[in-house]
């Protein structure tokens, strides 16, 4: 045989092994593939997802949808006091539930959410039928006393927030109850310490340092808070006006706290009060005090306290806005007229109490 034939068939022999061999390769991957579709605990391997797309995952889903992206939203800003627009009841209105409706009537939804009642005023005066003992006890409760249950009520079927104000530490009735509640004259026991003296009508006050005038307030809070009322508005969470404090004794706890730490334990006593009723307490500061007079009152300015919402007292002085660093969104400014709401929406401020 020539070597041409011998080259010849080398190369069909190989080729045939070579054709052989892809078809043995072939029909094992096939019977492989069908003994595993047949067997029911094999589950096929999932791509990853960088091999299921080469695109940034924000344009992955927007891409293989062939619908836009939807843009995302910015969470609702949490406020407690949940959109305050109120006008104070006036005091003839509250001499009865029928006296309040009439009022009730008159009032424009298109400017007001809710009606704030005030149910104790700054001497100290109760105007609902209170079960505190010492507001019993100390002749705090008025002549004129309304239901105060049926009163919010009654807002509420208005179509309106019950909303309550109250003075604090200003009052005059609590405080001369009990020398367990007042300032001391020079810290003497058994002596009420007095804003003025006595024949020029002086008051006393309850006192931060003590602790039966807290218990006193948080107790009328919480009975306010089961009443109905969805906030409660705060004034006199301060020091007494007088620019003469002499001999104002702080009493035994003088030394446990600093003053602004003693009117800070007074709001948050009567904040934990309410919660449990899911009801806001909101502190009220005179406006004056933001622009550094009267410094007596707090101690601080009141911008150094941080409870939010709250409400500076600014009455016909807008311009008392300017110096109040609290988010304008947490602002609640106690005004004279409902004339003054434009110009209060003009500085970006939504809600407000005229009264």
């Amino acid at each position: 045989m020539s070597r041409k034939r011998r080259r010849m068939k080398i190369i069909k022999t190989l080729a045939f092994i070579l054709v052989l061999a892809a078809l043995i390769f072939v029909g094992y991957s096939v019977a492989q593939s069908i003994s595993r579709l047949n067997d029911p605990n094999y589950k096929p391997k999932e791509p990853s997802s960088s091999e299921s797309s080469i695109l940034p995952p924000e344009e992955s889903s927007s891409e293989s949808s062939g619908e836009p992206e939807s843009p995302i939203s910015e969470p609702e800003p949490q406020n407690t006091a949940s959109d305050i627009r109120s006008i104070l009841l006036p005091f003839n209105s509250m001499k009865s539930l029928d006296a309040a409706e009439a009022f009730l009537k008159t009032v424009d939804k298109t400017l007001y959410n809710s009606v704030t009642v005030e149910l104790k005023n700054e001497a100290g005066r109760i105007f609902y039928p209170s079960q505190v003992e010492l507001a019993q006890t100390s002749g705090a409760l008025s002549e004129t006393q309304i239901d105060q249950k049926a009163l919010a009520e009654l807002i509420e079927q208005y179509g309106f927030t019950p909303v309550a104000r109250i003075y604090a530490l200003q009052d005059d009735y609590a405080s001369h109850a009990t020398y367990e509640t007042s300032y001391l004259y020079q810290d003497q026991s058994g002596v009420t310490w007095l804003d003025n003296s006595a024949d020029a009508g002086g008051k006393s006050w309850l006192n931060p340092y003590m602790e039966k005038a807290a218990d006193y307030l948080n107790a009328i809070v919480k009975e306010i808070a089961q009443s109905g009322y969805k906030a409660i508005m705060v004034n006199g969470i301060q020091y007494p006006n007088t620019a003469n404090q002499r001999g104002m004794g702080l009493g035994p706890n003088a030394s446990a706290m600093t003053t602004k730490e003693a009117l800070e334990k007074i709001y948050t006593g009567m904040s934990d009060a309410a919660k449990a009723f899911d009801v806001s307490v909101i502190p009220a500061y005179k406006g004056e005090c933001y622009k550094g007079d009267r410094p007596q009152v707090y101690t601080v300015n009141p911008n150094e306290f941080t409870f939010f919402p709250v409400s500076p007292i600014v009455g016909s002085d807008l311009s008392i806005l300017d110096a109040v660093t609290a988010p304008k969104e947490d602002l609640i400014p106690t005004i004279d007229s409902e004339d003054q709401i434009a110009s209060l929406k003009e500085k970006g401020i939504e809600q407000y109490l005229v009264g």
